[in-house]
């Protein structure tokens, strides 16, 4: 078995106030935590049959009636079969039938893919004031009702030309002018939302939790190929005045790794942790997984809404692939866990989605480590299940910085002694002659 080392920068207040090389812990930060923006990034599409896209459109109905009433999204709610808001079947069964509506959902069961923007374009300015106003019973006005079933005309009429030319990717001229037309064609029903960006914001929550439901909430731990990136140091190590941890890994085939045990697990040395196999109760052989970076968005992993609803369950997925008469949708077919081809790709896109950033983050050389969601939803929610233990032995080295104060070069040298360790210190320094720019030298006890 061979060994290589990786890098993980942490600041002082991660060292002392939250005692991680104290208690020898890695966390593992939610994707809120972690700084970019676009973390975890799918191209969502929506394409989907009838069955589908009407219970898509129905829950949302039905969410935006607990919504008028809770005005918290935190009641958004999957579970609605049972549900006493059913007993509004009438405002549901008089949005469903609306001739808008109608028109929408034509689009969204028309099984050609529509992009997460176009698809919050129809809700955010179209369903969304329809469903308020049932919901309020309140009388919108003809004029309003006939300018709006011209705009989705119009898009339907487009839609129809780009499926006869089956090349709309490369029809420059045909998607400006979709783009134009659709997405700065505003409704004038929005006029009739007392507060339009709290049902916006409500939009945007809902379809974050829809999401949810495709894929397991990730938590990760970051780590590095280089502790010689001054950016790094800047960024992850509190400007150069925190210190970075050197870590022995393991490489075996093609699988780069270190084993973790849970916190209420004692062990003392690698000789235990990694003679007593794999299965080992409390103990998990963690594989890094490398960072790809790439140029734009849309070279990040796309996936179907519809065939991604990996964390539903059983109850859910009656919500949404069962029509009101029992029948199945289609698209239920390709899913779930008999079908080896969807497992191996929605776990192909999960992974990819997990390990891809753009370009600018490559400085980084990043390195992760996961723990995700998949067998148990509430796992997250106690902040003690997003931190594991490391061996001390593992630890080969710390790193201080170019502004670590003898303060806290004192208190670090004191608890690693404390533990007995081989650990090594090292100090960085500005070099100017080697091109890494940040290198170190080894400090002797």
């Amino acid at each position: 078995m061979n060994f290589s080392s990786v890098y993980r920068f942490r600041s002082a207040k991660s060292i002392f106030e939250h005692k991680e090389l104290e208690n020898q812990e890695v966390y593992f930060s939610s994707i809120e935590e972690l700084n970019d923006p676009i973390e975890e990034y799918k191209n969502y599409l929506f394409n989907a049959d009838k069955i589908y896209s009407t219970n898509f459109l129905r829950i949302y109905f039905l969410n935006i009636f607990i919504y008028h009433n809770y005005k918290s999204t935190n009641v958004i709610n999957f579970k609605l079969q049972n549900s006493s808001f059913l007993t509004y079947d009438d405002k549901l069964e008089k949005f469903l039938s609306h001739d808008i509506i109608n028109k929408i959902n034509c689009i969204l069961s028309s099984n050609s893919d529509i992009t997460e923007q176009e698809l919050k374009y129809y809700f955010t300015e179209f369903i969304t004031s329809i469903a308020y106003c049932i919901v309020k019973d309140i009388t919108y006005d003809e004029n309003s009702i006939n300018e709006n079933s011209k705009i989705i005309d119009g898009i339907i009429k487009i839609k129809n030309k780009i499926k006869t030319l089956n090349s709309f990717d490369n029809n420059s001229e045909l998607k400006d002018m979709y783009d134009k037309f659709a997405m700065n064609k505003k409704s004038p029903l929005k006029k009739y939302l007392e507060n339009y960006i709290d049902y916006l914001n409500f939009t945007n929550d809902y379809f974050e939790k829809i999401k949810h439901l495709c894929f397991p909430k990730t938590r990760i731990s970051c780590f590095s190929a280089t502790y010689t990136s001054v950016l790094m140091w800047s960024h992850y190590a509190d400007s150069h005045k925190g210190i970075c941890l050197i870590f022995k890994t393991r490489i075996h085939k093609n699988s780069q790794f270190i084993k973790l045990h849970d916190l209420n697990f004692k062990i003392q040395s690698n000789e235990d942790i990694y003679t007593l196999g794999d299965n080992l109760l409390g103990v998990r052989k963690h594989d890094f997984i490398k960072v790809k970076y790439k140029k734009i968005l849309s070279d990040f992993p796309s996936t179907n809404f519809a065939t991604s609803h990996g964390m539903l369950t059983p109850e859910e997925s009656k919500e949404f692939y069962k029509d009101s008469n029992g029948n199945d949708s289609k698209v239920i077919h390709e899913i779930y866990r008999e079908n080896p081809e969807w497992i191996n790709k929605y776990w192909q896109i999960y992974f990819e989605s997990i390990s891809t950033k753009l370009e600018p983050w490559s400085y980084e050389q990043e390195l992760r480590l996961i723990e995700d969601n998949i067998l148990d939803r509430n796992k997250f929610d106690n902040i003690e299940n997003r931190k594991k233990k490391f061996i001390i032995d593992d630890l080969e080295g710390i790193i201080f910085g170019i502004k670590t104060s003898d303060n806290d070069k004192k208190k670090i040298i004191n608890i690693i002694e404390s533990k007995k360790s081989n650990c090594k210190f090292y100090q960085s320094f500005i070099s100017y002659t080697n091109k890494n720019i940040i290198d170190k030298f080894e400090l002797k006890k």
